[in-house]
């Protein structure tokens, strides 16, 4: 009864040790384990008081029997004996294996808070990662808008710089062609023909047409004349950049070519809004003023270009074209002379100056440009101002000399009846024999009616012989040949008498 006993009380506290471990969530559970236990052990105490006083009673009443008490002695020895040996056997398995538990769970807590780092740091630093994509992201959209802006420029030169080369080809080819025609000059048709091939060959160009390009075909088909298909390139151009300087002057341009000079001078203007220290847009306003015969604003808008940049050779040029119109001469040498001074080659400067200098009574000073322009190129437009202004100076000799040159020299009709006339009226005026040339000038002109005279001025010469001391009668026959030239007369209609 007693070994039963024990028996249950060392299960009862191994269970006891064992059930909070196995479950610790259970809290509830437990309590009411532990209020359990501790009615046991009140009965269990109880027992154990009742035993002992039943262990004195056969201690008393067995004294006398020592074999039997000796016998139960050894009995009980035994019972502690193996009961020990029980206890030690579960305890070497439940021990390491409540150790085990408790190890794997704070192994498991370590763990699960590493994992539970690891994932943080890789949150942290893939959120990182993010906010640096996305400032590199910004930076690189406003690297990207700011290269935006020339990468048009940069696509239109490179399709420019292609065309260009294209277009150098294409026209070397027509300069091929051109070589194979009969005779070295070609008509008008011939050139148009020509043009319009070159520009159906251009148009079939494979081109990324940007802004820089439309302008660039608009100044093909501005040199070849095609002034409908310029200003439609030019229009396109301004419709993808309508702050295109080159193709609002570009434009005007053209539209000065077609002389619709208000459109020309609007184009002009809207090119200087683009760009103001420009001189060009100044000048082409100029000479489109002077076609309007507004001299005023011509001059004003040319002297602005000059202020601009004082060595533009075409401003002074046209400056002195309209000064030259409004008869203010000696301003128009002097510009002039500034253009000599940038190019003293220029043999049309040199004949120009010769010119005017002639148009004011200075016949030496024009002589003197006359032979300049001459020692740099001999022209017969040179050589007949030569003979004129020799003529008004009444060296006959050297007037002569000079008519005679020209005729040389001329190879069109109109240079030669200019320098036959020239020659005869020399001889007129020397007192020389003229009937033989005069017979022939004017079987000349009954055989060319459709002759030109073209921008000649005889001003100079009428007035020389109107102021001179030359009788009347010579005169009057040098004036005679005026009106054949003029076509105020018909060949048939003159006569000597």
């Amino acid at each position: 009864m007693a070994k039963m006993y024990l028996y249950q009380i060392i299960t009862f506290i191994f269970l006891s040790l064992l059930l909070p471990i196995f479950s610790p969530a259970h809290i509830v559970f437990a309590q009411n384990t532990k209020l359990a236990e501790t009615e046991q052990v009140k009965r269990l105490s109880h027992e154990l008081n009742t035993l002992k006083e039943k262990f004195k009673a056969i201690e008393k009443n067995q004294l006398t029997n020592n074999v039997d008490q000796t016998e139960h002695i050894k009995q009980t020895l035994s019972i502690s004996s193996d009961t020990v040996k029980y206890v030690g056997t579960i305890t070497s398995i439940i021990l390491p294996l409540i150790i085990f538990l408790i190890g794997y769970q704070v192994i498991r807590s370590y763990q699960f808070e590493r994992e539970i780092r690891e994932t943080r740091n890789l949150m942290t630093g893939e959120y990182q990662k993010m906010l640096d994509i996305r400032n590199n992201s910004e930076k690189l959209i406003s690297e990207t808008k700011t290269k935006m802006g020339s990468l048009e420029e940069f696509i239109g030169n490179l399709a420019t710089d292609f065309l260009h080369k294209r277009t150098s080809k294409l026209i070397s080819e027509v300069k091929e062609q051109t070589n194979q025609v009969i005779g070295e000059i070609r008509t008008k048709d011939e050139d148009m023909k020509k043009s319009v091939e070159l520009m159906k060959k251009l148009e079939t160009l494979d081109l990324t047409l940007t802004p820089s390009v439309y302008v660039e075909r608009g100044i093909i088909y501005l040199e070849q004349g095609n002034m409908e298909k310029s200003i439609e390139n030019f229009n396109k151009a301004i419709e993808l950049k309508n702050n295109s300087f080159e193709a609002y002057f570009q434009r005007g341009r053209a539209y000065h070519r077609m002389e619709k000079f208000d459109e020309a001078i609007n184009d002009y203007m809207k090119a200087i809004e683009i760009d103001p220290k420009e001189p060009a847009s100044y000048a082409n306003i100029g000479v489109c003023y002077r076609a309007k015969q507004d001299y005023e604003k011509s001059i004003q808008n040319l002297t602005k270009a000059l202020e601009l940049n004082p060595q533009y050779e075409f401003a002074h040029i046209h400056r002195s074209i309209t000064y030259a119109q409004k008869e203010k001469y000696d301003l128009a040498i002097n510009d002039l002379k500034e253009v000599e001074k940038l190019n003293p080659n220029s043999s049309p400067t040199l004949l120009k100056i010769g010119f005017y200098y002639g148009k004011m009574g200075n016949f030496d000073s024009a002589i003197g440009y006359y032979l300049k322009a001459i020692e740099k190129e001999k022209t017969v437009g040179a050589m007949l101002n030569l003979s004129e202004a020799y003529t008004c100076k009444k060296d006959f000799i050297n007037a002569e000399k000079w008519a005679n040159e020209s005729y040389k020299l001329s190879i069109d009709i109109r240079n030669k009846l200019l320098s036959k006339f020239l020659l005869i009226t020399t001889l007129i005026l020397a007192g020389k024999e003229y009937e033989l040339e005069l017979k022939s000038f004017i079987e000349v002109l009954t055989e060319t009616p459709n002759f030109e005279i073209g921008d000649w001025s005889f001003e100079e010469l009428l007035r020389c012989l109107t102021d001179s001391s030359i009788l009347s009668a010579k005169t009057e026959l040098v004036r005679k040949m005026i009106t054949l030239l003029k076509k105020e007369m018909k060949p048939k209609d003159f006569s000597l008498c």
